[in-house]
């Protein structure tokens, strides 16, 4: 720190005398941060409001306040009001007057060039102000809370992305677009966790080393303590014996989480997590405030078979004063610009697409309003995420142990992963102009939005690792490809289950995992036989005995022969209303369903949920472009069909001679032949009526016999030169589910 000499003059000091003084000590002094040396504001210049002139020596011992205009000369933007303080502040924000006493600026709202952070303009060199940006962060910290507002046009450089980390309970920037960038490019060989490419770092919660893990190539992890089987409602974790209470904090949060549904990666994606309140601390109880939502087995599966985290649950605090890591309850960043850094080559640590990407974690709340990006946004481990209006150039990533993650408006270059987080929505005009694969624990949700396909290598989109149980499209526009399979690929995991009771299935442990079955099976799954039957209904994950992995549930109509081979549909609950489907911009137009291989078109609508509606529909007012190759209609449970009414809204104008949509039984006999070249409705009942249009038309009455899945394609291959040759048609099927 730089003390003024005892001779020197306060020129123009304004003194209040109505402040108190506030010591170090109090509540609000941070308890982990080592005290780090900082640029002070100049005392020894004409700064202060008033014409004053007072001799340092002679300040009243009751002033508490003084207001500068500025840092290091007036007009910087470094003016701030300072309060007495009676030690000196083990944080940045602070100033020695020359008769020896302290002084940290005492405002609500924080600019930058109050701690030294001077920025450039936009187009001038970056000059790195790590020093400065640190000693604000840890002001910031100190009090728990930071609101910076940034000045419009200008750009602040560091070379450390973490120095806003660990502030406790609100972290507000106001960016008017002025940008903050990393150049850490110039420190050679960083890859990693530091890598240079990210612009700013909350990191994630399973890091060992708080606002300083930066400076660490490979920081260590930190996953928790193992507990004790736990039901859903209860409001008691109890940790196995070995375990220890330390980092767990009366009135802070933690996160519990179990079942390890991949066998690598960081972190672990689980199927159950949930983040609850410390409310009491019992030697190895823990008292919680919210019941919980889902039950922990101790004898979860053992998933990975290396390393710290196999699958059985653990709690692992938000909190650690072990190591000094602190998660923010509220982020919010408004009309904030991301930058890359020049300086930065693909070969030190990743992809151009993340160049200046930051990286959002470590929070109960976090909102981007209206930001902008170079690069890509990572957004991980939180309660809440929702970005409102901004516009990223590169990929984004939402990656596990989030609650619901929101996109508003937004446009993205990319979108990809999703994997681990309980509910994805993308919603009011969103563009995403290149969408990988996805999924949601729970739900994805697009309404009003525009999606685009991805590649043509790729061939499919929301067709993510682990499947989604509920995804629901409305009023959204979808663009495909080429050669495109379909927009959900139907890939049902398989393997060959022992049946112990009634109410249980078993099978080895090593099968379980080899068939990628951990990755899909949820409570409520059902599994089929080979002719689509529904066999056995899941009511509790899957658990562990020794070697075997079990399955509680119960058995339905369905046939079975123990050591049969089953089918878990990957997504079996697809909802879509009033989308459009577009082909892509290229001048020949390719059948979206070229493949030999079964596929569940993305739009097929399932009405598992409810029972008492008996209404299916497939409608391709989408414009699924349908080939020889079978496409299925998944009802779900069993159904005793009633009526069937397939309408022709548009008819087929290709230059294919016929174009006839067929219907099919899963025994493969043909139900309904429809001229796809002729409009109208064609309507077949139970035991009655079967009303046709055309001479092509061939319907049959509906039996009695219940139904799984109707197969829908074309009778022979259809010509299309371009999306507009196609025909609008809709298939309905009524009856009634077996539920039994």
């Amino acid at each position: 720190m730089r003390s003024i000499s005892r001779r020197s003059v306060l020129a123009g000091m304004t003194a209040f005398s109505t402040m108190r003084s506030v010591k170090a000590d109090e509540p609000h002094a941070p308890k982990h941060l080592d005290s780090i040396a900082s640029p002070s504001p100049r005392l020894d210049t004409p700064v202060f409001d008033t014409a004053i002139s007072i001799l340092a020596t002679s300040i009243p011992s009751h002033v508490n306040l003084l207001r500068v205009k500025g840092y290091a000369s007036a007009g910087d933007g470094g003016a701030a009001l300072y309060k007495k303080v009676a030690f000196e502040p083990s944080c940045g924000g602070n100033l020695q007057s020359a008769d020896g006493g302290w002084w940290e600026i005492e405002e609500e709202i924080a600019r930058p060039e109050m701690f030294g952070f001077m920025g450039t303009t936009i187009a001038a060199a970056a000059v790195d102000e790590t020093t400065a940006a640190t000693a604000m962060g840890n002001w910031g910290r100190r009090r728990g809370s930071l609101h910076l507002r940034l000045a419009p046009g200008k750009k602040y450089s560091y070379t450390n992305p973490y120095f806003l980390t660990g502030i406790r309970d609100s972290l507000i920037i106001d960016g008017h677009d002025a940008a903050f960038q990393n150049i850490r490019a110039t420190v050679t060989g960083v890859s990693g966790n530091a890598a240079n490419f990210q612009c700013l770092v909350f990191p994630s919660i399973f890091y060992n080393g708080g606002q300083n893990v930066w400076e660490a190539l490979s920081p260590q992890l930190e996953y928790g303590p193992l507990v004790h089987t736990v039901p859903a409602g209860s409001t008691t974790i109890t940790l196995l014996p070995g375990g220890s209470n330390a980092d767990f904090i009366v009135g802070k949060r933690a996160l519990i989480y179990g079942y390890a549904m991949q066998v690598a990666g960081f972190p672990i994606t689980t199927l159950f997590f949930e983040y609850v309140t410390i409310t009491g601390i019992d030697g190895l109880n823990l008292t919680i405030a919210e019941p919980l939502r889902f039950s922990y087995y101790s004898d979860f599966p053992v998933i990975v078979s290396s390393g710290t985290y196999l699958g059985p649950p653990r709690i692992l605090s938000c909190s650690r004063g072990s190591n000094n890591f602190e998660e923010t309850a509220s982020m919010e960043f408004n009309g904030l610009r991301f930058m890359a850094d020049s300086g930065w080559s693909e070969r030190d640590g990743g992809t151009i697409n993340r160049n200046g990407r930051p990286w959002i974690g470590s929070y109960k709340k976090a909102v981007l309003n209206h930001c902008t990006g170079e690069g890509g946004l990572y957004v991980m481990q939180g309660q809440h995420f929702t970005d409102n209006g901004s516009n990223f150039a590169g990929e984004t990533e939402v990656d596990k142990f989030i609650e619901l993650a929101q996109f508003e408006g937004v446009d993205y270059a990319a979108f990809s992963q999703g994997t681990g987080c309980r509910q994805l929505v993308f919603s009011d005009n969103s563009i995403i102009r290149k969408m990988n694969s996805i999924d949601a624990l729970e739900t994805v949700e697009i309404r009003d939005s525009v999606i685009a396909g991805y590649t043509r290598a790729n061939k499919q989109i929301l067709s993510g690792t682990f499947g989604t149980p509920t995804t629901k499209i409305k009023n959204s526009r979808i663009k495909s490809h080429n050669s495109l399979l379909a927009y959900r690929f139907s890939d049902p995991k398989v393997a060959a289950f022992d049946q112990a009771s009634p109410t249980r299935l078993y099978m080895r442990t090593s099968l379980f995992i080899r068939s990628n079955l951990v990755r899909v099976m949820r409570p409520n799954s059902i599994l089929y036989n080979a002719g689509g039957e529904a066999v056995f209904r899941c009511t509790a994950p899957a658990r562990e005995d020794s070697d075997r992995t079990f399955f509680d549930g119960v058995m339905l109509c369905g046939s079975y022969m123990n050591g049969d081979t089953l089918y878990c549909p990957t997504f079996p609950d697809v909802e879509a209303l009033g989308n459009e489907l577009l082909g892509c911009d290229d001048v020949t137009w390719v059948p979206a369903a070229t493949s030999t291989s079964n596929v569940l078109p993305l739009f097929a609508k399932r009405r598992d949920k409810y029972a008492n509606e008996g209404k299916w529909v497939l409608s391709s007012n989408l414009r699924p472009e349908i080939s020889t190759t079978a496409i299925r209609m998944a009802l779900g449970y069993l159904v005793k069909a009633t009526k069937l009414t397939i309408d022709v809204t548009r008819p087929y104008t290709g230059a294919t001679a016929t174009a006839l949509l067929e219907v099919r039984l899963p025994d493969g006999a043909v139900l309904a032949c429809v001229d796809l070249k002729t409009s109208g409705r064609r309507v077949m009942v139970a035991f009655g009526e079967a009303r046709a249009i055309s001479t092509h038309d061939a319907l049959n009455e509906l039996s009695s016999d219940p139904l799984f899945i109707l197969q829908i394609r074309t009778s022979a291959a259809v010509a299309y030169g371009s999306s507009s040759d196609a025909a609008v048609w809709s298939v309905v099927l009524q009856g009634m589910q077996i539920l039994e």
